[in-house]
């Protein structure tokens, strides 16, 4: 047949075909990178010695720790992509699983229909009777359908059919051996273990988690030490408000101390101006006492003792006065001395105060020009320190624009390179879809040129069958019945036959239209995959070609099918 002709090439490379139900895209993708990443691994790990993983590793650190916060979110944002699609993935294999676990129990309680000849049908029962699933969950291999329809393609033996789990990312990032056996994967040495975007980005977030930690241990040490300091600082501040206060209320007491010792020196000096004026009041009384009583029946002698008082009168008037201004005069003298003696004792007080205020004030002075000087100090440090600190900041701010302005610049390089390779691939499909179509038109005519051919030589053999029984029933002069029993029982026989050879061909026919269906679906989402994680290399080309040239011959294939469908009555 021409669609053997055209698998052939396929068959002899180790018969990689994917299984031929409805949910065997992942296996296949698995298949297909396990297959592509195994050799250059293995390679690599024969060339390369251990200690080169070792710097590798130290590589990848590096780089992820250097990688943008854009970066670190395209990969979260990949591996959760890669997460839903192994979750999807597993609710396939194990719809998968179930389907084809009740087709082979549907499939076990069916009765097997017997040919004329006794032995069994090998396609088992109706195959237009049954399903699009079941035929295809009954497609498995046996050597029975194999020795009876040679036609039929069956599953391979050995088909790479890693679990899909987390192993997965390893798939994508080309560990094909923690793919293909993950139990021996695990008992790898762990020195020989490449690292991966998802640990590394594990240990960076731990180490950052953990120097967060330290810093906030320091923090909080430091702001502890601060608030002690502004407590204490506080502390000072209200003792020195509180001590001026009291400076301020010691000074208005002395004040007032200074006024009441006044009122009380000028309470003394009235009281010593009340003390001469009561000796004199006292004298001018002693006086008035002194003077004689007058006789009313004598005028004359009044008049001459008058006149002898008088003159009596006057000199003691003239002693008198001048004893009193004497006492006068020694007592505003002691009083003005007491005066003198208790205005010196204040003043000494107040000037011994005031010298013992003006020392206080001179040691609160050269103690806030030391604080002050101290304080001027460490503001002139502090001022350097955040000088140096804003340069330092400045100098990173300068320094980070520019590696921004860099790697924006080289995005946009990259940008303009993708775009560019996906232009070129466009092309490249655009011919490839052209070569397709080509190829397509030409085995059409191949398949159209090769049925011709094939129907010429049914009906030769027909006509020489004919013959042959026409020569046969000439040369043998038999019965009109024995022959006519015979001629209908080589009828029945041929209808039987080409029965037979019509049903197995239809069924390859679906079968391998179904096969080619599930093909180009699951290439269509390699391509996608493909295309999606980053740039092509060479053997992810190698896989991309061979896809393309699959997907091709796939579309030739199912035209094909389609057509001779179509042409059938």
């Amino acid at each position: 047949m021409p669609w053997q002709s055209v698998h052939s090439g396929e068959h002899a490379e180790g018969d990689r075909r994917p299984p031929q139900d409805s949910g065997g895209h992942a296996r296949f993708m698995q298949a297909a990178a396990a297959a592509a990443f195994k050799r250059p691994r293995e390679r690599s790990r024969k060339t390369k010695p251990r200690s080169w993983y070792h710097e590798s590793s130290v590589e990848d650190s590096q780089l992820v720790e250097e990688m943008p916060a854009e970066l670190e979110g395209r990969v979260l944002q990949q591996r959760a992509h890669r997460q839903q699609v192994s979750t999807h993935a597993q609710d396939a294999a194990r719809e998968d699983k179930q389907r084809a676990r009740l087709a082979r129990r549907t499939t076990r309680g069916e009765q097997q229909p017997k040919h004329h000849d006794g032995r069994a049908d090998a396609d088992g029962p109706d195959w237009h009777a049954c399903s699009k699933s079941d035929r295809t969950a009954r497609n498995a291999p046996k050597k029975s359908a194999a020795r009876s329809a040679p036609l039929t393609r069956s599953r391979p033996k050995a088909v790479v059919e890693p679990v899909w789990d987390e192993s997965l990312d390893a798939c994508i990032d080309g560990d094909a051996a923690a793919i293909a056996d993950p139990i021996a994967s695990a008992e790898l040495d762990g020195d020989t273990l490449p690292l991966t975007f998802e640990l590394l980005s594990y240990y960076r977030d731990l180490r950052s988690e953990r120097d967060f930690d330290d810093a906030m241990t320091l923090v909080d040490a430091c702001r502890v030490s601060e608030e002690e300091q502004a407590r204490t600082r506080w502390e000072i501040e209200a003792r020195t408000r509180e001590v001026a206060e009291l400076q301020g209320e010691l000074g208005a007491l002395r004040a007032e101390l200074a006024r009441e010792r006044k009122r009380r020196f000028d309470a003394v000096a009235e009281n010593d101006e009340l003390k001469l004026r009561e000796l004199q009041d006292r004298r001018k009384i002693c006086e008035l006492l002194d003077l004689p009583d007058a006789d009313a029946d004598d005028p004359h002698d009044t008049e001459i003792r008058l006149h002898d008082n008088k003159r009596r009168r006057v000199r003691r008037h003239v002693a008198s006065r001048s004893i009193a201004s004497a006492q006068e005069m020694q007592l505003r003298l002691s009083a003005l001395k007491a005066q003198l003696k208790g205005q010196q004792d204040i003043f000494d007080v107040s000037l011994s105060e005031l010298e013992r205020e003006r020392r206080a004030r001179a040691e609160e002075e050269k103690l806030r020009q030391k604080g002050d000087a101290t304080r001027i100090q460490e503001q002139q440090k502090e001022i350097a320190r955040l000088r140096e600190f804003y340069r330092e900041n400045t100098r990173e701010l300068l320094r980070m624009r520019g590696d921004a302005r860099r790697i924006e610049r080289e995005s946009c390089e990259r940008e303009a390179q993708l775009q560019n390779s996906i232009a070129c691939l466009t092309r490249k499909l655009a011919l490839e879809r052209d070569h397709s179509a080509k190829a397509e038109q030409a085995l059409q005519k191949r398949k159209y040129r090769q049925n011709d051919a094939l129907v010429e030589k049914l009906q030769r053999e027909l006509k020489q069958c004919q013959e042959a029984l026409r020569q046969h029933k000439d040369s043998t002069d038999v019965p009109a019945d024995i022959v006519k029993k015979r001629s209908d029982r080589l009828e029945k026989e041929l209808k039987a036959h080409l029965a037979t050879v019509r049903s197995q061909r239809q069924l390859e026919l679906e079968g391998m239209g179904s096969d080619m269906t599930q093909l180009c679906r699951q290439l269509k989402s390699l391509e996608r995959l493909i295309l999606r994680y980053g740039p092509l290399e060479d053997h992810e080309m190698l896989i991309y070609s061979t896809a393309v040239d699959i997907k091709s011959k796939a579309d030739l294939i199912s035209k094909e099918v389609k057509q001779a469908l179509a042409r059938q009555p």
